[in-house]
């Protein structure tokens, strides 16, 4: 058991983490304050090899492992959590998906072009009334003719405003609930495809966020990926990999919370001496980097585990839980170290920590809520 990184993934994590402060953190406030994705970044991420860490090099990937992509995704997140998500969406949940379950054409079709930067992708599970419950679904995909007619409303999906391409969860067989779901490949062209409104949110306001209505939206059968039936268990493997991610993210705002309020403690005078010399502060501190330093072990374990294709149900959740809860403590704590300064966006500098403090509360809802991941590790206890 060996708890170091090697040199390649040392060397890695220097490069993510100059190009993040060079390329990434100099646009992040804007990023937010406008409540806009950066194309300019998605491309930066491309030429740099982000989007296609993870997949074999037949594909225009770099080969590597779910662990290497995390560190990288560290860094990243810590200088702009929206555009490292957004981009993630497309390259983990989307693409993912289409590598372990498409066939070889779905495969050559999409998978380099995401890597390229060229299309971006969605993964559309989330409804109105199907949040938690996931195979409540009521969307429908029903053949007919050589096609298949959905028709359904999908909210809280990640790039649906932007997105060129979408996964979408169905129901081919309604009476089968759970069993009767199946992930569909819809193009943005595609006759009935429609976008609903884009979402103005507290925080994360660079992830782009919407509805997708689908009104006798018709798409070829050769877009079905695996078989009929089989879309929510795919949907719930597609998941492990994206909690991972969602609790890189999480490491990387509570690192960024650490990192800045460790700065600001050092500097910051009162009573004739820096803040970081009061006990309570140093308390805040070193509780801080305990969590952080718990949550990045729990996410490499995870991160691990599916590069080696071993069983991650109950780690991921377990990663995803503490990560993204450990990050809000971060948030709120670094919020109390700075003060004042910590609830502002702006004065005569930029402030990191108030936009910091609104992503991290999303973090635990998307890719299945804090209460889902406790529901999911104690079903694991006691059956």
């Amino acid at each position: 058991m060996d708890f170091s990184l090697t040199k390649e993934q040392v060397e890695l994590k220097e490069e993510y983490k100059i190009f993040a402060q060079k390329e990434i953190a100099p646009i992040a406030f804007y990023v937010d304050e406008k409540a806009q994705f950066s194309f300019d970044s998605l491309k930066k991420l491309a030429e740099i090899g982000f989007l296609g860490l993870v997949y074999p090099k037949e594909y225009g990937g770099q080969g590597k492992t779910l662990l290497e992509a995390i560190i990288a995704v560290e860094e990243l997140a810590k200088e702009c959590p929206s555009t490292t998500l957004s981009c993630g969406v497309s390259s983990t949940l989307f693409a993912y998906h289409i590598f372990n379950f498409g066939t070889n054409a779905q495969k050559e079709k999409y998978i380099p072009k995401v890597i390229k930067g060229e299309i971006i992708g969605a993964w559309a599970l989330t409804e109105p009334e199907a949040g938690s419950d996931a195979a409540s679904i009521t969307t429908t995909a029903i053949k007919k003719n050589g096609n298949y007619i959905v028709n359904g409303t999908k909210i809280f999906i990640t790039n649906a405003p932007i997105a060129d391409v979408v996964i979408v969860m169905a129901k081919t067989d309604p009476e089968k609930g759970a069993r009767g779901i199946s992930a569909i490949i819809v193009e943005k062209d595609s006759p009935g495809f429609n976008r609903g409104i884009t979402l103005d949110k507290m925080g994360f306001r660079g992830l782009q966020v919407g509805e997708l209505i689908f009104e006798n939206c018709t798409v070829p059968e050769e877009n079905l990926l695996g078989k009929e039936g089989l879309g929510f268990l795919q949907a719930m493997k597609v998941l492990e990999q994206g909690r991972v991610a969602v609790a890189g993210v999480g490491v990387a705002i509570a690192q960024a919370c650490l990192e800045e309020s460790v700065t600001r403690s050092n500097k910051r005078i009162q009573f004739g001496k820096p803040i970081s010399n009061f006990q309570l502060i140093q308390q805040k501190l070193s509780d801080m980097k305990v969590r952080i330093d718990a949550s990045r072990l729990l996410t490499y374990k995870a991160a691990c585990l599916i590069s080696n294709k071993k069983p991650c149900a109950v780690e991921s959740s377990v990663a995803k839980l503490f990560s993204t809860e450990t990050a809000n403590f971060c948030a709120n704590e670094a919020v109390q170290i700075f003060g004042g300064y910590g609830y502002i966006k702006k004065y005569k500098d930029r402030y990191k920590i108030e936009r910091m403090y609104r992503d991290a509360k999303l973090l635990e809802i998307v890719e299945g809520t804090s209460e889902v991941q406790r529901m999911i590790i104690s079903r694991h206890l006691t059956r």
